[in-house]
């Protein structure tokens, strides 16, 4: 590595995690960036939750002047990481996990910073060669347009049955846009790897002669004559949702927890979160305790203690209760679609 000069660095950060790294996501260049990278003499080295892309020629790469991003593909190998994270399955639409990808970049922002979050960063997935049913009466020219500039790539008409068939194997993978005249009809990203395959990507505009117009200043690694060694940032929150613990006793007792709490502290501070009880509506069933307040999920408890205790008796006669994770199931309440629960089980 003693050619190569550290350039930019990719990292995904996460509220969930105790070391605020998103783990189980990893990064890797596309196919099309590998092309760029041999192109200019990078170089990209993985890390945990990221990676550092380095160079070998600086004036060689202060020559890049086309207007396509670096693209990184990102893979997840935890099933369980929507579920800790703040995404709302919703925003979905009529999409599914399995026809869209999560889509950042850092065209938006002013500083090496990527976006947007999670609720709104789904792109649907086109192959090279797709079709479209149009209703009947849209006679009206369909473009495809390049996200960054703009430009047509790809114009036509639907034939006599009212498809519209598009054709895009000259283009490279990347954002784009369909138009019905000047009116937007869709954003997508164009992949030749099934969406199921691809959890995300990450595209870097690093700037250049022909990119650096569409760009936001602070947002360039390649400005000018000078190479910017930037740390470009994507920040994902964890999951807040109103904890349940539901508690299982096997004494023979129908009342042995009705005179019990559960209250979350702070291990250093005075903040406090009320849990309010329902009463087990059957043999065998559970004295249910519901946070009055959303609570950040977490990989471990860190500021926050969880007990089960007798009201008014001795604070040294009290249960330390496990804390929510993401493995747990996160199911909206039937009569408040918007309120989200993570149940916690516990047998005493």
């Amino acid at each position: 590595m003693s050619s190569y000069t550290p350039w930019i660095s990719l990292q995904i950060q996460h509220g969930y995690y105790a070391d605020n790294l998103a783990s189980p996501l990893q990064i890797a260049p596309t196919s099309a960036c590998v092309q760029w990278m041999a192109q200019y003499g990078l170089l990209f080295r993985a890390g945990k939750a990221g990676g550092q892309l380095y160079y070998a020629d600086a004036d060689l790469l202060l020559s890049f002047d086309t207007l396509q991003p670096l693209d990184f593909q990102v893979t997840c190998t935890a099933p369980e990481f929507l579920n800790l994270s703040d995404f709302d399955a919703m925003t979905l639409g009529d999409l599914t996990l399995g026809s869209s990808i999560f889509y950042f970049d850092n065209r938006q922002n002013n500083k090496p910073q990527l976006s947007p979050s999670l609720n709104d960063s789904v792109l649907k997935v086109r192959p090279p060669q797709f079709a479209i049913q149009l209703q009947a009466g849209q006679a009206v020219t369909y473009s495809i347009r390049d996200s960054l500039v703009q430009a047509s790539v790809w114009s036509g008409v639907a034939d006599a049955n009212h498809v519209l068939y598009i054709d895009l194997r000259e283009q490279p993978d990347g954002r784009y846009q369909l138009y019905a005249g000047d009116h937007l009809q869709e954003n997508f990203y164009l992949c030749r790897i099934p969406a199921s395959q691809c959890w995300g990507v990450i595209a870097i505009y690093p700037g250049g002669s022909e990119q650096l117009p569409y760009l936001q200043q602070g947002c360039p690694a390649i400005v000018n004559a000078d190479l910017l060694n930037l740390a470009y940032v994507l920040t994902l929150q964890a999951r807040t949702c109103f904890w349940r613990y539901r508690i299982f006793s096997q004494s023979q007792d129908t009342h042995h927890y009705d005179d019990y709490q559960v209250t979350g502290k702070q291990k250093n501070g005075s903040g406090q979160i009320a849990f309010s009880m329902t009463k087990p509506d059957g043999d065998g069933a559970p004295w249910i305790f519901e946070s009055a307040l959303p609570i950040a999920m977490a990989q471990r408890p860190g500021d926050w203690e969880f007990f089960l205790s007798r009201k008014h008796a001795s604070s040294r006669h009290k249960i330390r209760l496990p804390y929510a994770q993401g493995k747990l199931l996160i199911l909206p309440d039937a009569s408040v679609p918007a309120r989200k629960y993570a149940d916690i089980y516990v047998y005493l």
